[in-house]
Formats: structure tokens, sequence, C-alpha cells
């Protein structure tokens, strides 16, 4: 028997069937119940009905998805990442992950009889993961495409481990929908016993500051937080007031748009940093910067003294979680700078790269993870905390980097693209959840030699339209970045037509 056929039977003799009891392996009980790391349950404080803690991603495939391998896939993904099957519950004054006895089946599967599964976008749902609710999977298959939406509470796992989770899943269903003789897709199996290293973050170096002054540098980050209050983006019905068009404002539940730069604009760009000294993470950084400063002068609320603070998710993953199931190994560093450094853009990004090799170390995330361990041993502080933390940012900007070299494993390939089984991967979009004041976050990722770009907004005060308008500006302001010689069109990848509704 070859290793892929190996691999195979292990998996199916392990994945539980649908809606059926998990148990619990020996190995945990041993883990579990798992108190919540603090970066969890300040995601559980944060969420909410209007504002859902919920990631989302949108996987486009090409070719016919078999209904019965991708169900057993999942259930296998499930039995692998214990978190995903978990309730929350309060034992001993602390919240703690408890294994769910039964769940039912997470996927709903719809065949289209007409339109374009590309048409289908999820809405604004929450999932309620007290009871076990971490994961929802909506499929819109027609005869030879279908698009695959998982949306993952989380307090489950962070953006980095639902890329992988995606990686993973479709490796299984590779292995499963392979025709004879074809070569497979490859993945490491998780380890559940590492779960509880989630809290363990890298030992700092020896040129770290000692304890006192430590403290001393987190007082003075979490004051500067504090007194530095960004700027709101500016919403539709500011902008409206602004430009005097007197229409009425229309809320949307689209939790999800995107566009695509192609390959040809992503390698022009790239060649822009490289002339320039940056990284292509400094340039987003800057434009975004410059893009906030606009957008609220739009809505005449921008002034040269104001802050603009861009929320940065950083990885707190080493070595030693290399193994570990979908949870949550991140944190958050802040850019913050007046919209007047805007007025000089080339030597804020000039400034921008000079920050950032340690603005976005583990040690800078450190501090928000240790804010985060304070607040929640005080009865209360962490939900007082953030409701009077208004408006944490002014977005959120996530660069995810290279897909296929955040999952731990190997697919074949077709241009670029992952072959797995009988369907080929497109397209991979997904982005985090925005809360109360922080109106937009956006994720950046590269697959295939092509970047995706996806938003998220707060739709209860962002209109559709102005939603689309605000990730277009953005990707234009990419593209101007290119001389007019070397420029190509980006690759629009997003139609607001249909929607993909709660169940």
């Amino acid at each position: 028997m070859d290793r892929n056929s190996l691999d195979n039977s292990r998996a199916a003799s392990a994945a539980p069937n649908a809606g059926a009891t998990f148990s619990g392996a020996t190995k945990e009980s041993l883990t579990f119940p798992l108190p919540l790391s603090p970066f969890e349950d300040y995601m559980l404080t944060d969420d909410r009905a209007s504002h859902p803690m919920v990631i989302v991603m949108l996987v486009d495939v090409r070719g016919s998805l078999n209904e019965q391998e991708f169900r057993e896939s999942v259930r296998e993904v499930l039995h692998a990442h214990p978190l995903l099957r978990c309730r929350i519950e309060s034992l001993h004054g602390r919240n703690v992950w408890i294994p769910c006895e039964s769940m039912p089946d997470p996927v709903q599967w719809e065949v289209l009889t007409a339109g374009n599964p590309e048409e289908r976008f999820p809405e604004v749902c929450p999932l309620n993961v007290r009871a076990g609710q971490g994961l929802r999977i909506q499929v819109y298959r027609r005869e030879h495409s279908a698009r695959v939406i998982l949306e993952l509470h989380h307090c489950c796992c962070d953006g980095i481990a639902a890329v992988q989770l995606i990686g993973e899943l479709f490796a299984r269903y590779g292995q499963k929908s392979a025709p004879a003789g074809s070569l497979q897709p490859e993945f490491a199996e998780p380890d559940a016993n590492l779960l509880p290293l989630r809290t363990e973050t890298p030992t700092e170096s020896k040129t770290a500051p000692p304890a006192k002054r430590s403290l001393t540098r987190l007082f003075g980050k979490i004051c500067r937080l504090l007194l530095r209050r960004p700027s709101r983006l500016a919403d539709s019905r500011q902008l409206a007031v602004h430009a005097a068009t007197g229409s009425a404002f229309q809320p949307h539940r689209q939790s999800i748009f995107f566009r695509t730069l192609s390959r040809d604009a992503y390698r022009a760009i790239r060649g822009v940093v490289v002339r320039h000294r940056v990284t292509f993470n400094d340039l987003l950084l800057r434009e975004m910067l410059l893009h906030v400063r606009d957008w609220n002068s739009s809505a005449g609320i921008a002034t040269p003294a104001s802050w603009v603070r861009i929320a940065v998710p950083i990885s707190m993953r080493s070595p030693m979680h290399a193994a570990i199931p979908a949870c949550n190994l991140v944190s958050y560093a802040l850019v913050t700078h007046r919209m007047q450094e805007c007025n000089q853009p080339e030597n804020l990004l000039r400034v921008i790269h000079e920050k950032t090799s340690s603005l976005l170390s583990g040690r800078e995330g450190l501090i928000a993870l240790r804010l985060f361990a304070l607040l929640r041993r005080i009865p209360g502080a962490m939900r007082c905390f953030l409701s009077q933390w208004a408006c944490a940012g002014s977005v959120v900007l996530a660069n995810v980097g290279d897909v296929r070299r955040r999952f731990r494993g190997r697919f074949p390939l077709e241009d670029g693209k992952w072959i797995a089984g009988n369907v080929v991967v497109d397209r991979i979009a997904g982005v985090s959840p925005v809360r109360p004041e922080t109106l937009v976050a956006l994720a950046v990722a590269e697959y295939a030699g092509e970047v995706t770009i996806s938003l998220k907004t707060d739709g209860t005060v962002i209109n559709r339209e102005d939603s689309e308008r605000f990730l277009d500006e953005f990707l234009a302001r990419l593209l101007s970045q290119i001389p007019s010689s070397e420029s190509q069109p980006a690759t629009v990848s997003n139609s607001p037509a249909g929607s993909a509704g709660c169940q």
C-alpha cells in the first residue's frame, strides 16, 4: 500500500459519521477541559450579534465537486481540529473549551440550476460558539464549478489557521477523489496534544529589556494606545452629507467583497517595491494611510493632527507550533501616524519601512496579549475596556502572504494552482471580522502568482456602493504605483449579484 493510500485509510477509519457523537479520544481527555487563552477571551467578549467575530473564507473550484467525498473530508477535519467541535462553558470562574458529544452537520449544500456559483456571497451571520457552532460551510455547485464558503468563529482559529484548514480540507478531498494512478495531495496530520501550547509565545531574545523595563514599556504602550485616539473612517451618511446628495442610506449584509490583481500587475508592483528598497507590506501600509486620509477628507472630517491607526494582525507562531490544530496564535501591532505625515508619501514610506521590521515582530505582539491577560484577571474589565475603547483602529489590514506557503503539505499543480483530486482550486479569498467603530477590514493574500484583496465593511453604516468604492480606490492606488509603460489592468473578481444567507 503506497503512502497516500495509507493516509487515506487511516483518516477514513478515524472520521466520524455526519452528526455522529464525538466521544473524545483518550488523548483529548488529557487536554480538555481547556482554558481559553487571553486572545480567545477577548474574541468571545467582543462577539456581538450585530458584529459577529466570524472569519469568512471563500474558495472557488473548477470541476465537479463530489458531495459525498466533500462531506467525509469535512468530518475528518472536524475530528482533527477539536476547537471546531467544542462548546464554551464557565468552570470555576473561567471559560473553558469542552468537546461536544454530538453536533449537526455544518455543511449546507445547494445545487444551482441557474446562475453562476461565483455570484453567491455570504451574508453577515453569527455563530453560537458557546453552543459548539464554530464552523459553518455553504457550498454552491454547478456541473463544472463550485463556490465553497467557510465561516469560522474567531474564538476557534485565526486567519492563518483558516487558510491551513482550507488546504487540509481540499487535500483530504483530493486524496478521495483523485483518479487512480494520479498524483495526490499530501498533508501533515495535526496533533491535538499541542493545543495547550497555543498560549506559549516565542521566548524573547537576550537583548530584550529586563522585567522592570518591560513593564514600563508595556505601560507606555497602553498609554499611547488610549491617548492617541484614531480617526474613525467616514461612513456613508457622512460622505452623503458632505457631497449633499441627500440619498437615503441602505444597509447591506454582504460579508466579503474582493478584487484580484493579475500576475503581471503584481509582478510590476513587486518591481516597484524592490526599486524603493521596501517591502510589499510597507507599500500596503503607506497606501492605506493615504487612502484613509483622502477618504475622510472627502467627507470633510480630516484634520492634519488627526491620528490614523492601522491594526495589523501578526502571527505568534514558532517551530513548536508547527503541528498544532486550528487555534488562535495571533496578536496585533498598531501602525499609527498623523494625517499630516501623509503629505510626504515618500518620507512616510521610508519611516514605515524603518519601523515595520521591529513593529511586526513577535515581541510587539506580546504587548496586546499581556493587556488582554491583565484585563481578564479583573471581573468585567475586558467588557468595560472594549466598550470604552470605541475605535480600536481606523482599519484592519492583514497581509497573509503566499497561501501555498502557509499550508503544511503539497498539492499537484496546474499553472500554480492546487489540483485537489477531480477539481482545481482557482481562487482563495478571506477576511477577518469588523467591530463597532472599526468599519473596515482588509486581507491581502497571494495565490498562484495573483494577489486577492478581500474586504469586509460594517454594513450597518457603510452601504454596498461605498464598500465597493473603498476597495476599488485602494486597488487603483496600488496600480498607480506601476509605471504607465508596465501597467496591467486588475482582474476584477467580484460581483454584487446574489448572496448566501444564514440557515
